[in-house]
């Protein structure tokens, strides 16, 4: 069993004196009752003191109650502050985030254990600048939120410098500069490294290529529509130079995709290097790469940069031992303002399409009147499919006459179209559109089969003789592999 509190006491002696003087007060009432303590109208010398002596014990234990309150009140509130700062201690110390105490010259104050735990080499304190341990790049944007008079709005992320731990930190600033207890700026931060770094990563991906490392369709088409609206502010030309690998698909078909890859990789080197200082290169698709070249003001400008770029994909080169020679359709546009972004590919894309329906290798400027002629074919096709469906097409027969008996002896089957929206079509017109988008397949099989129907029909009409049937057949369509199926 302890001994009482000091609280205990307290409680104790004031009882005991407010018992005291109640007990007297009694006793003095009583005697004053019976007139004991009272002789001809006055308070007896026995009255006096008894009196005397009851004021000095109420006093007394008034004294010492006051005493007991005021002793008692101050260790309860260094009690209470005390806990309180235990508490506040724990939370910090066990706080995820940490915190820092900078002065009003920018130097170290005051770090918590979770910020030491932080910074791999140690900063001694109020020594140190802290602008010092982060990289360069990002000392101004630190210097800057040490300096707002703001309170937790202002988020900066800095990277500390190698030595420091080379990790990435969040830091939000509370300005207590006027604070007597603090006089500095409390930062508070917590390391978001991994986070940050898989933001970067998925940045990167967004925006460029994985094979390459080549900014992809996305940023090109962004850097596309910068450099137009700096050649319009300037009024300077943009080149825009589209490259189609041709055989790539060949090099992935017999050699393998992981050859394929490295070619494209040497390829974007290439160009790379053969890029000058300020034009962009981009990967848009499998084969496909473009640059946007500001500053070209004309086509033979536009030319020379365009041979310069056939040349380099043109060189052979040694993958795993196979030496592989690589041509390219090249599409050149070339604008002065006018046309957005989209339009501008759209150009270079229609060049590119009559590059390549001229053969490999070769570089096509863009013109207007490709884009009508463009325009015309699209609109071609779209009628070829609908004659298709609704059986437009039919077969006129030119017989083959023998010149000794002057009976006739063989027919040849020749592909008309009428059209109800644009009358009589040449084959001269069609045959090359539907060729170019493998059309003339889907045609060439109903061409094969009406014929041979045809022929039946007038063999069975004279089996005495032995009609024959030529149909013209496509060089595409001769690549069908259903063609003997027919």
């Amino acid at each position: 069993m302890g001994f009482p509190s000091s609280q205990s006491r307290g409680f104790a002696v004031a009882a005991w004196t407010a018992a005291l003087v109640a007990a007297g007060l009694a006793v003095l009432d009583i005697a004053l009752r019976i007139g004991d303590f009272v002789a001809d109208g006055q308070l007896t010398m026995v009255a006096a003191v008894w009196l005397s002596v009851l004021v000095l014990i109420a006093f007394l234990g008034l004294a010492i109650t006051v005493r007991w309150v005021l002793l008692n009140w101050s260790r309860l509130s260094k009690r209470v502050e005390a806990q309180v700062d235990e508490r506040y201690k724990a939370l910090i110390e066990e706080s995820k985030d940490f915190f820092i105490v900078v002065g009003r010259d920018q130097e170290i104050v005051y770090m918590s254990p979770s910020a030491t735990a932080v910074f791999t080499a140690s900063i001694p304190s109020s020594q140190t600048d802290l602008v010092d341990v982060v990289v360069a790049e990002d000392r101004e944007a630190l210097a800057g939120l040490l300096a707002e008079p703001t309170i937790g709005h202002t988020i900066v992320a800095v990277t500390l410098t190698e030595e420091y731990g080379d990790e990435i930190v969040e830091l939000q600033a509370n300005h207590q500069l006027d604070n007597p207890n603090v006089e500095g700026v409390v930062l508070t931060g917590r390391v978001v490294t991994a986070a940050k770094r898989l933001e970067h990563r998925l940045a990167e991906m967004a925006l460029k290529d994985e094979l390459t490392k080549l900014p992809n369709r996305w940023a090109f088409t962004a850097g596309l529509k910068d450099s137009l609206a700096r050649a319009k502010r300037d009024e300077t030309g943009t080149l825009l130079i589209l490259i189609d690998l041709a055989g790539f698909k060949g090099v992935n078909d017999t050699l393998g995709h992981d050859v394929g890859d490295q070619l494209l990789r040497r390829i974007a080197g290439r160009l790379t290097v053969a890029c000058r200082s300020g034009e962009l290169l981009a990967r848009l698709g499998s084969d496909e790469f473009a640059i946007v070249a500001e500053g070209v003001n004309n086509a033979d400008q536009a030319s020379a940069l365009a041979r310069r770029l056939m040349d380099e994909v043109r060189r052979p080169l040694t993958i795993d031992g196979q030496v592989l020679t690589i041509s390219a359709g090249i599409g050149v546009a070339l604008t002065h303002g006018g046309v957005d972004a989209d339009e501008f590919l759209q150009q270079a894309d229609i060049a590119l399409y009559d590059s390549k329906s001229k053969g490999q290798s070769n570089i096509v400027l863009f013109r207007q009147e490709m884009a009508d002629l463009r325009l015309a074919e699209t609109r071609l096709v779209h009628e070829i499919d609908s004659a298709l469906a609704k059986g437009e097409f039919f077969l006129a027969y030119q017989p083959l006459v023998s010149l000794d008996t002057g009976e006739c002896v063989a027919f040849e089957a020749l592909m008309r179209w009428k059209s109800p929206v644009l009358g009589d079509v040449g084959p001269i017109t069609f045959i090359p559109v539907a060729e170019r988008t493998g059309r003339i397949v889907e045609m060439g099989r109903w061409a094969l089969r009406e014929s041979c129907s045809m022929l039946r029909q007038w063999r069975d009409l004279v089996p005495q003789q032995d009609l024959k049937m030529s149909v013209n057949a496509s060089m595409v369509q001769l690549h069908d592999p259903a063609l003997s199926e027919t």
